[in-house]
């Protein structure tokens, strides 16, 4: 398993990563969703890895790593059409987009996340993979 570097080694935004998913600049997205700086962010205190750009992008990647892994997990899972499934923590993207498949038809997915810039990016995610049976929603965990 790969190990990720920390805010201090990883020295920069991964450019493929952000050009491969597409997202719109972080700023950008931060100021959409309420424009915070990282430190008065309620996830801040949440998540210990921080908020910001790099940080968005590596849970983007991370994601895209362990695809194969969570697929074949939630293969086991049993999920069906019709049935709901929720995505605690989602981030930028998690899971969304294999839980969708999995309950579809009429069921429905909703992804969490505490920082408002990770729901803004999850649910652009939903919108450019054409996930309508994906809702994404602010909520804090503790």
């Amino acid at each position: 398993m790969k190990a990720w570097p920390n805010y201090h080694e990883r020295g920069g935004t991964p450019q493929s990563a952000e050009g491969q998913w597409g997202f719109m600049d972080w700023e950008v997205l931060a100021d959409e969703a309420g424009g915070a700086p990282a430190a008065q962010s309620p996830a801040t205190g949440i998540y210990s890895l921080g908020r910001d750009r790099e940080e968005s992008a590596r849970l983007r990647q991370q994601s895209a790593e362990m695809r194969p892994y969570s697929a074949r997990l939630l293969d086991r899972t049993g999920l069906a059409g019709g049935q709901s499934a929720i995505d605690l923590g989602c981030g930028p993207s998690g899971i969304i987009d294999l839980l969708a498949e999995r309950v579809a038809p009429g069921g429905r997915v909703t992804g969490l996340d505490a920082d408002p810039v990770h729901v803004t990016m999850a649910r652009q995610f939903a919108a450019e993979h054409g996930l309508g049976n994906v809702e994404v929603a602010a909520a804090g965990f503790l």
